[in-house]
């Protein structure tokens, strides 16, 4: 039976190392299903962000050129006002030409500054959306890529255990190996019951063997006391039956005993109970007593005071009835009035005694104003009234000369309000000059000069044209931006570059990029900026182009980038000159013009690859 349970045991061990095998390929199974699982969420994601970013696209497209048109109508507009101002022999504010043979005339409505704002706006706006999705859509594309390369080195490790997986059957793999799972649990819980019945038996038999010597043990201790509690009832049965005669009769039983006990208790206790119950009413009563004593002595006492202070207030009374006239309470009884007829005589008391006071105090006022006053000398007062007309008749003629003086003042004002409004018409006349002139200068909100303007729009098309190699050579990442927000100071502001990274989602400043990621910038700006000069400048054409070194900086990636987007433009017909000590280009270039130096002087070889 030991040998049994031995290779028990040694088949559980091995059930379980092939329980924690099962478990680790379910584990690695389940992984990849749920890759496969976000792979396909991913991919519906990357699906549905590609229509908002092609429609995220169109929208800022349709955008920029509303707002292309509405600049040019602008320009048009403006140019249009300015030549309504042009008088032939005159100057042209812009050209300095004194002959306008064609002056521009306004065709259509010309756009004011708020609709160019509305505009701008309406591209920022668009444009921050566009960013927001590119870097969204970027992200998903990038997770995508991510999980891809998860399930494959996932399924690769996986062919290694089971070798006829594939992507396609491994939720059915999954299954069969949950299922292999369970039975071999069950198979390892069948197996461990077997293993716990048996140390059970074996731990019962060891119990009950115990168990029997401890018997065996009890069984002589309770022979011994079996002796010693005979001896000790014979000896207790006696004194029982000596003490039985010393009782008396109608209790020698137990039960009559314990009867008598139980009623004398609660007799006893019925006693005390009643005891202390009369204890407290009596406690009670003493207590009523002294509250009752205590308050007919302040009752008594209060009656005492109450009585005298009736007397008093009988006698004030009185005295009050004397003072007043009355000769007694009948005669106060009958002078009573109602309340409103009370009221309506001291109503009228009050009024006569105003009235009284109001005319005591005019006449007071009046007798002290005449106190000291003497009788008026008439003679005297027609000699200061004569006085009085002469000094009207000169303040007249000092009015009349004031009135000529005020209105040839006024004369004056008119003829300054005259030239005032002649100038400011001038001024009207000539304020869309002066604006533009201040535009062009600079001195508008964003500090750009007219000069500065141009330059932004053309940097506008060189950014767009070189955007297209630096996103091919940063594989996606970077995004070249002009800076439209004003400069701090006094700064002229407009063709400062951000450089806008996808990975981040955010803009920065050229000046961060590291010295590779700059040759990178700075060579698709020199595309680009080839490629705009030879769309404007109609019949003139770069076929030739240096690049002058900068490729030291950039990793083995970036150079081969960089390489295939001069391939490019090689392809295109141009031809492209590279001044570079970098060996790896050796491999890349078909045409080299390499140079030697040495102490008598530099040579050159042309070196050509089949």
């Amino acid at each position: 039976e030991q040998k049994w349970v031995d290779e028990l045991k040694l088949l559980l061990l091995k059930n379980e190392k092939e329980l924690d095998q099962l478990t680790n390929i379910i584990h690695k199974l389940r992984k990849i299903a749920d890759l496969m699982q976000k792979e396909a969420k991913t991919k519906g994601d990357l699906e549905e962000k590609g229509k908002l970013y092609e429609y995220a696209k169109v929208r800022l497209e349709d955008a920029k050129n509303t707002l292309s048109t509405l600049e040019r109508k602008w320009q048009i507009g403006q140019a249009s006002l300015l030549a309504q101002t042009l008088v032939e022999g005159d100057p042209c504010p812009v050209c300095g030409s004194t002959h306008h043979p064609n002056r521009s005339i306004i065709h259509d409505e010309i756009p004011t500054e708020k609709d160019l704002k509305s505009a701008k706006s309406e591209v920022e706006k668009l444009e921050s959306e566009y960013r927001k999705i590119e870097t969204n859509w970027f992200e998903i594309k990038s997770n995508l890529t991510h999980l891809n390369v998860s399930i494959e080195e996932q399924k690769e490790e996986m062919t290694v255990i089971i070798p006829e997986l594939s992507l396609e059957n491994v939720e059915q793999t999954l299954r069969l190996y949950e299922e292999k799972l369970v039975e071999k649990n069950q198979l390892i819980n069948e197996q461990k019951m077997k293993i716990s019945q048996f140390n059970q038996i074996e731990k019962d038999i060891e119990h009950l063997e115990g168990k029997r010597k401890q018997e065996r043990n009890n069984e002589e201790s309770y022979l011994e006391n079996e002796r010693e509690i005979a001896k000790r009832y014979t000896e207790l049965n006696t004194s029982i039956q000596s003490s039985l005669k010393n009782i008396p009769n109608e209790i020698q039983t137990i039960d009559v005993y314990e009867k008598k006990v139980k009623s004398l208790t609660k007799q006893k206790q019925q006693l005390e109970q009643d005891f202390e119950n009369a204890k407290l009413y009596v406690q009670q009563l003493k207590e009523q007593l002294s509250g009752n004593r205590a308050s007919n002595e302040k009752l008594l006492d209060l009656l005492t005071k109450s009585e005298g202070t009736l007397k008093e207030e009988r006698k004030k009374f009185i005295n009050m009835l004397s003072e007043e006239g009355f000769s007694g309470y009948q005669q106060f009884s009958q002078a009573k009035r109602e309340r409103e007829t009370i009221k309506q005589l001291e109503q009228q008391v009050q009024n006569y005694r105003e009235e009284f006071r109001s005319v005591s105090d005019r006449y007071q006022e009046i007798e002290e104003l005449l106190k000291n006053v003497e009788k008026p000398q008439i003679d005297r007062l027609k000699q200061q009234f004569i006085e009085l007309e002469n000094d009207l008749q000169d303040l007249s003629s000092t009015h009349s000369t004031v009135l000529m003086k005020i209105h040839h003042n006024e004369e004056i004002a008119r003829k300054v309000a005259k030239i005032n409004h002649t100038i400011k018409e001038s001024e009207e006349k000539y304020k869309v000059i002066g604006h533009l002139s201040d535009i062009s200068k600079g001195q508008n909100t964003y500090r750009i000069t007219f000069e500065r303007y141009v330059l932004a729009a053309f940097l506008d098309d060189i950014l767009q044209v070189a955007n297209t190699r630096l996103t091919r050579m940063t594989s996606g990442r970077y995004h070249l931006l002009r800076k439209t927000d004003r400069s701090k100071g006094n700064v002229q502001s407009g063709l400062e570059l951000l450089i806008f990274d996808q990975y981040t989602g955010q803009e920065r400043h050229v000046k961060t990029l590291s010295g590779g990621e700059s040759f990178k910038a700075s060579l698709a700006l020199a595309l680009g900026l080839a490629d705009v000069v030879q769309q404007h400048s109609g019949g003139v054409s770069l076929e030739t182009m240096f690049i002058d070194e900068g490729f030291g900086t950039l990793d083995p990636e970036s150079l081969d980038q960089a390489i295939e987007s001069l391939m490019d433009i090689q392809n295109s017909g141009r031809l492209v000159g590279i001044i570079s000590h970098v060996p790896e280009l050796k491999e890349r270039i078909d045409a080299r013009l390499e140079v030697y130096s040495s102490q008598n002087g530099s040579k050159t070889e042309f070196h050509f690859l089949n």
